[in-house]
């Protein structure tokens, strides 16, 4: 079986989430014995398909289309989001119907990569086009199910949930006895609205009145990086607070591993991926309910409220709770070993076999 993963040619972004599934998901689907490969959807061919997209001229949209397919053979075709949403024009035009639509971010909380010449409504319409047409939709957590069904009146059984995994054998603990001592707190992700990490740097001076010794990391990139390199300093964190650039799995791993506590402060979490790459190497999560970290956090990992002060006491709990708690690391690793890409590469494979039955 030849599967075509379609994404954007702007995913290469070291935290996103969707270009780290499919670094991920890949290999797993190839150790099936599946085919696999990837079409990525160009910025170019994007912008030539806006203006064709404003005016609903979605013959144009296909032409543009079957020109960035081409000669690509495919017995199934995976879309991931919007960005292919002009090849599924023309493959749905064409009578295709081999086609799964995975939304990983859907739009409507405004939360997007803006790396493409599309207009928000353009993206609109079409993730809107695809996701009504789509034969079958997939989502990361049971959150973005909801989310699907409530925000865009798709019916319960057109969606279903493929949780993604970990790689254990890249996320594992190194050296976890340096966890000893002041307690390390940990952000990870790109530095955008949508992960909130304004909100974790503010309620960070109150944590510090419970936990004087406290220090917090965050690892990232993106457009907010100046912006929270300016609250730091407005609130006089400097010395606290440590701002560091996107690092490699390997760094990261090493990184999860040297921390007391992953904090994911996201306004809005399809998944959150890195929670379970932390958990893989021994540190534990706290996580802003709803979420879809929801999938393999306990209720004590979850806090549900944006408040400063009450993420700020959450975090505080968390820390006293885990200095009591001898075998935490080891309780959360084995807890994230059980998420495999192998279990989500295997429901792929039944979903790609349903859809061309």
């Amino acid at each position: 079986m030849r599967i075509v993963h379609i994404t954007g040619f702007g995913q290469r972004i070291a935290f996103g989430g969707l270009q780290r599934f499919l670094e991920e998901i890949i290999p797993a689907q190839r150790a099936l014995g599946l085919e696999v490969d990837v079409l990525g959807v160009t910025t170019e061919a994007l912008t030539a398909a806006d203006g064709a997209i404003a005016r609903h001229d979605w013959l144009a949209v296909s032409k543009i289309g079957r020109e960035v397919l081409r000669a690509t053979k495919a017995d199934l075709f995976h879309f991931h989001d919007w960005y292919g949403s002009i090849v599924f024009e023309h493959l749905y035009r064409e009578g295709c119907r081999a086609l799964v639509v995975t939304s990983h971010l859907p739009l409507r909380r405004g939360f997007t990569y803006r790396d493409t010449g599309l207009s928000w409504q353009a993206k609109s319409v079409v993730e809107h086009r695809c996701l009504a047409a789509a034969p079958c939709i997939t989502a990361p957590s049971g959150y973005v199910k909801r989310f699907l069904i409530e925000e865009y009146g798709l019916s319960s059984e057109r969606v279903r949930v493929v949780p993604h995994g970990v790689d254990c054998s890249t996320f594992h603990p190194h050296n976890a006895a340096a966890v000893e001592g002041p307690p390390r707190l940990l952000a990870v992700g790109r530095m955008t609205e949508q992960k909130s990490f304004e909100l974790l740097i503010r309620a960070f001076p109150l944590v510090l009145a419970t936990e004087p010794r406290a220090r917090l990391t965050i690892v990232g990139e993106g457009v907010r990086r100046n912006s929270l390199d300016q609250l730091i300093s407005n609130l006089n964190l400097t010395e606290v607070v440590t701002v560091l650039d996107a690092r490699s799995k390997h760094e990261l791993a090493a990184i999860f591993s040297h921390s007391t506590l992953l904090i994911i402060p996201s306004q809005f979490e399809p998944f959150g991926l890195v929670g379970l790459e932390a958990m893989a190497c021994g540190c534990p999560v706290l996580a802003i309910a709803p979420t879809g970290a929801s999938e393999y956090l306990e209720k004590a990992e979850l806090t549900n409220s944006y408040s400063i002060a009450s993420l700020a006491a959450a975090i505080c709990g968390r820390i006293q709770a885990l200095s009591e708690q001898e075998d935490a690391g080891s309780l959360v690793r084995l807890r994230a070993k059980e998420w495999t890409w192998e279990r989500a590469a295997l429901a792929y494979q039944d979903l790609y076999c349903g859809c061309m039955a």
